[in-house]
């Protein structure tokens, strides 16, 4: 995949697609949340995240007026924390109409039932609590890691093993 970038045209690969070419899509359509959920493990999270720092160049001077990163799956339970109250902070500025809080918030959540849940809680609180409605939230989720819950599509042809998935 290649990608139209300021400095020139990238060659992206597929995982450049998930976290560069589909965010950067996600925001210049007025998608209002990105949620991407990394994978199984806290290295695929890691990863993930840091491929998304450095593809959206989130440490750069004015990536706040563009992104703002919610690490909710981050293996420190204060960034984590801090994650999760950027994102209801983000979401209630953003539901609201505010200009100050113009950046395109990109959840960061690990494939986990435990993950899931607090965040599902939090989208609860947000529409039980704050009355925002969510369904008015255009959201993209990429699901970084979609093969460790699909069906096992190569079989157990020739004695190979079944996917893990399966385990």
């Amino acid at each position: 995949f290649f990608f139209q970038a300021e400095d020139g045209i990238r060659d992206i690969g597929v995982t450049g697609v998930q976290t560069c070419a589909l965010p950067i899509f996600a925001h210049d359509n007025n998608f209002n949340l990105i949620i991407v959920i990394a994978g199984t493990t806290q290295l695929l999270v890691d990863q993930t995240t840091k491929r998304l720092q450095n593809d959206l160049r989130l440490d750069g001077p004015n990536a706040f007026r563009r992104w703002t990163l919610c690490a909710i799956s981050d293996k420190s339970t204060a960034t984590a924390m801090a994650g999760y109250r950027n994102l209801k902070q983000r979401i209630i500025a953003l539901s609201a109409g505010s200009p100050m809080f113009r950046g395109t918030p990109i959840v960061v959540v690990m494939k986990n039932t435990t993950h899931l849940t607090k965040l599902n809680k939090l989208f609860s609180d947000l529409k039980n609590v704050d009355g925002i409605d969510l369904g008015a939230f255009p959201t993209l989720i990429i699901d970084d890691e979609a093969h460790m819950h699909s069906p096992n599509v190569g079989g157990r042809k020739h004695g190979d093993p079944a996917s893990s998935v399966y385990e």
